[in-house]
């Protein structure tokens, strides 16, 4: 509401209203329509045919999901039938005891085996093994990446410390074959000196010698 701080003002605005009505004698006409019976019963129309909309999605959705339960209730129970039919082991559900899954109780504690405890340790298995094949697929495409991806630059320097390494440990594996081939002479080579003295050894315990006996049979255990 307009307020005005003088007599002049108001006399000044009602002016200004009256000519207005006099340009455009319809306003008051227009204003009144918009309010009218009629256009209230359109908007009425419009806001059921929202609700109905909206009851028609949460109905479908509704029978959508209620179709999910019953197709996964249906796969649970194929999947408990084929456990059955192989006698597969479960675990009970008190204690973790490995038992029959056609087992009335648990044999260790007792506890009832149900086709609700049942249902619920094949969905467990089953998660168990999804799981273990998304982390092998992970870990497969993980290496993928990896080959795929370009190989760091290496620089000079890491390059000749590559390089030495090498070296040394090719000189310490040439090392260790040298000292083998060694001592394996030098054992072939006492071998021949024992087959060389073993028949005079034992020509002279022959004879009674009895340091000789003890030489000849010492020398046969270390040959």
């Amino acid at each position: 509401m307009a307020r005005f701080n003088s007599k002049e003002e108001y006399e000044k605005w009602k002016a200004e209203r009256e000519e207005e009505i006099k340009k455009n004698p319809n306003r008051k006409t227009t204003a009144a329509n918009a309010k009218s019976p009629s256009r209230t019963v359109d908007i009425l129309a419009d806001i059921k045919k929202t609700v109905t909309k909206i009851s028609t999605l949460l109905h479908n959705w509704a029978e959508a999901s209620q179709k999910r339960k019953a197709e996964k209730r249906i796969r649970q129970l194929e999947k408990l039938q084929a456990f059955k039919s192989g006698n597969k082991k479960i675990n009970c559900a008190a204690c973790r005891t490995s038992i029959s899954i056609n087992a009335v109780a648990c044999p260790k504690c007792g506890q009832p085996l149900t086709d609700s405890a049942r249902l619920d340790e094949v969905a467990r298995i089953g998660r168990n093994h999804a799981m273990i094949a998304v982390v092998v697929a992970a870990f497969i495409l993980l290496v993928l990446i990896g080959k795929m991806l370009p190989e760091r630059p290496i620089s000079e320097a890491e390059r000749a410390r590559q390089e030495a390494v090498r070296e040394r440990k090719d000189a310490e594996r040439a090392t260790e074959e040298a000292e083998r081939a060694r001592q394996e002479y030098e054992q072939d080579e006492r071998r021949r000196q024992l087959d060389a003295l073993q028949p005079a050894m034992e020509e002279a315990c022959r004879q009674g010698n009895l340091e000789a006996c003890k030489q000849a049979k010492h020398w046969e255990n270390i040959r």
